[in-house]
């Protein structure tokens, strides 16, 4: 694999030069907002403390990336045991997040979404995704089957999300109707109209083998949702329910279209809140606050938001959040380390965007007071994260997804050999990008790019280079 960039390392040197500078100019600019907010001794204590984070992301990270991408298929492989071995083939999640991780680590500024990469590059990426998609409106993986997949629908969920989302980023369709409610355009993977391919809004009626049989009736889905211990594994339900969301707010769509009297949605809301514990805002029956119950807020949080639902003693919730953050017990997963932040985030999200008027205000003027607690001890909370986040850290930039091994299976199904000590594009994504946005935004301040333009252009210098090999083997 190409890890060098000889030929043109000058003049994207150059460029990166010029671009720390301006890098070095945004911090600046930052320690003078965090001086008017907190004072100088504090603001100097911040600031060294995101340099410790910042320490642990280097540019062999974008080396990493780019090797993991097959121009042959149009995707991204989870890891270099997959890329290396042919019982793997690329995924639309590794796909998604290595896009996710280009735009959010500040390699795309200036950039529309569809520029993130070049258009040769754009086009064999929607290729790939289409090629994947079942005339049933789902995407199947030829490594996992289609049989494997349907049995595991929060695999299936989250496939359908993140082909839906890379489709739209290029400004394409889906070629089927999808059971969340996305349109297609007929055209299959390789150009060709289907014939006599007509889209169509998504009902009752035409859709019976994209529905999921529990969500066909409000007898089957409260059969469904009644076989999950909420309390004993919240992530387990929580992600089984926040990946079918999308289906959850389409089959309702067309619920009230029917004048049905019942919303899946109100059924998943009433099981989640009966399980609450209120005094903490968790999903665990003891009040003692642990990464289990924090892992589970994240999911069951976001499967009310995505929901339009609001979360239920939300302020309980994010104190519990915060406190976790400086637990001494060593995370066992990334999940550890960014689920308290993103569910803080969550949680503030939902109380904008959910929560009525008259619960509205006291709920963010209690929610803001705690995160001005937070920034008074933000030099702390930083560094108890970047302490964890660097358990994580590989000699090549990558993170695995435990301290020592990736995960070899995502969802259910095999995404790298088991037992492998190597970095994976998930826990990379999250331990780079989605932890450190998520500590900017629950202290109330923007992102400070982590990589720049230039850094994009080697990315695609060294996946170009490596096209060039391989049309040339």
């Amino acid at each position: 694999m190409y890890t060098t960039h000889p030929r043109a390392t000058d003049a994207i040197a150059q460029k990166k030069n010029e671009e720390m500078k301006e890098i070095e100019k945004r911090w600046q600019d930052f320690k003078q907002t965090l001086t008017e907010d907190v004072g100088p001794e504090l603001s100097e204590e911040i600031m060294k403390a995101f340099s410790e984070l910042y320490s642990l992301f280097d540019e062999k990270t974008v080396s990493w990336f780019a090797n993991l991408y097959e121009a042959k298929t149009g995707g991204f492989y989870y890891s270099n045991s997959a890329r290396d071995t042919a019982l793997f083939r690329p995924d639309l999640e590794s796909t998604y997040q290595t896009l996710q991780f280009m735009r959010g680590s500040g390699m795309c500024q200036g950039l529309l979404e569809c520029e993130s990469v070049p258009e040769w590059m754009a086009k064999d990426i929607v290729r790939f995704t289409k090629s994947l998609q079942d005339p049933n409106g789902y995407f199947y993986h030829p490594q996992w089957g289609k049989a494997a997949v349907d049995e595991r629908p929060a695999r299936r969920g989250r496939d359908l999300t993140w082909g839906d989302r890379i489709l739209k980023r290029f400004n394409s369709s889906p070629t089927y109707d999808t059971p969340s409610g996305t349109r297609g355009d007929g055209i299959r993977y390789d150009g060709a109209k289907i014939s006599g391919f007509v889209s169509r809004e998504i009902k009752e009626e035409k859709t019976e083998t994209a529905l999921a049989d529990h969500l066909s009736s409000k007898e089957k889905f409260l059969e469904y949702i009644s076989k999950w211990d909420v309390e004993r594994d919240g992530y387990y339900v929580g992600n089984l329910f926040e990946s079918q969301s999308l289906q959850i707010n389409a089959r309702d769509k067309q619920l009230a279209e029917m004048g049905a009297d019942y919303r899946l949605a109100d059924i998943m809301e009433e099981f989640f809140t009966s399980h609450q514990n209120k005094k903490t805002g968790l999903w665990t029956p003891y009040d003692e606050v642990d990464y289990l119950g924090i892992n589970g807020l994240l999911k069951i949080g976001n499967a009310y938001h995505k929901t339009g639902k609001m979360i239920p003693n939300a302020v309980a919730a994010f104190k519990s959040a915060m406190e976790i953050i400086t637990s001494e017990i060593a995370p066992t997963t990334v999940c550890f380390v960014l689920n308290p932040w993103y569910a803080m985030v969550s949680i503030m999200d939902n109380i904008e965007e959910c929560y009525p008027s008259e619960d509205k205000a006291a709920a963010e003027a209690a929610v803001k007071e705690l995160r001005r607690e937070m920034l008074l001890n933000a030099p702390t909370l930083i560094r108890a994260t970047a302490k964890k986040i660097e358990m994580f850290k590989k000699a090549d930039g990558s993170f695995s997804y435990m301290p020592h091994t990736s995960g070899p299976n995502s969802q259910g199904l095999p995404v790298a050999i088991y037992g492998t000590n190597e970095g994976d594009v998930n826990a990379t994504y999250i331990l780079t990008v989605a932890t450190t946005s998520h500590i900017f935004t629950v202290f109330g301040y923007k992102l400070i790019p982590i990589f720049t333009p230039a850094d994009r252009d080697r990315m695609i210098e060294i996946i170009e280079e490596n096209k060039r090999r391989e049309d040339n083997r």
